[in-house]
C-alpha cells in the first residue's frame, strides 16, 4: 500500500511541478518602421513565447535607452496582438509601440527591449485593478482601419 501511495504522490508532484513552469520569452527584436506616415515613430517589437502549461500568458514591454542599465523609457501607447493579458504562446508575436508619442524628440543607439511573460492571467470576467492616470485611446496604427470614433488617437 505504501508503494502505491508513493507512486500516486510522485505522479501528482510531477504534474504540479510541470504546471509551475514559467513562460519563456526568446528572440526579442525591435525594428523602427522606415515608412511611417503617421509621424508616431512606430516600432515593431517581435518575440517568441513558449508556455506548455498555459493557453494564455500576460505580456508586458519595457524599454531602455542606456543598453539595459535602466528601464525608464515610458511605454504607454502600445498595440498589436502580442501585448496584454491574453496572448497565445507562439512564434513572432508582435507589439507595436508608438515611440514618437511616448518618447517624443528622443533617440538613442543603445535602445533595448525587455518583453516579460507571466502565466498569472485572470480568468475571463475577472475584474482587475487599473492604476489611475492618463492613457492613449484610439487607433494608433492605421487611420484606414477601425471606426471613425477611434480617430484621432487621444489622451484620456
Amino acid at each position: 500500500m505504501a508503494g502505491r501511495f508513493a507512486v500516486i504522490f510522485g505522479v501528482l508532484f510531477a504534474a504540479l511541478a510541470a504546471r509551475a513552469a514559467p513562460p519563456m520569452v526568446s528572440n526579442v527584436r525591435g525594428v523602427q518602421r522606415v515608412l511611417d506616415l503617421s509621424g508616431q515613430k512606430m516600432v515593431d517589437v517581435w518575440y517568441d513565447v513558449a508556455d506548455p502549461d498555459s493557453p494564455k500568458v500576460r505580456i508586458s514591454l519595457e524599454v531602455s535607452s542606456d543598453g539595459g542599465s535602466t528601464w525608464a523609457v515610458p511605454v504607454a501607447t502600445v498595440g498589436g496582438t502580442g501585448i496584454g493579458w491574453e496572448v497565445t504562446p507562439g512564434k513572432d508575436r508582435n507589439i507595436q509601440w508608438s515611440a514618437g508619442v511616448d518618447w517624443p524628440g528622443q533617440k538613442s543607439n543603445r535602445v533595448r527591449f525587455r518583453v516579460t511573460a507571466t502565466d498569472d492571467v485572470p480568468p475571463a470576467g475577472t475584474m482587475v485593478l487599473i492604476p489611475a492616470g492618463n492613457f492613449q485611446m484610439g487607433n494608433s496604427t492605421n487611420s484606414a482601419e477601425g471606426n471613425s470614433d477611434e480617430l484621432p488617437l487621444h489622451t484620456v
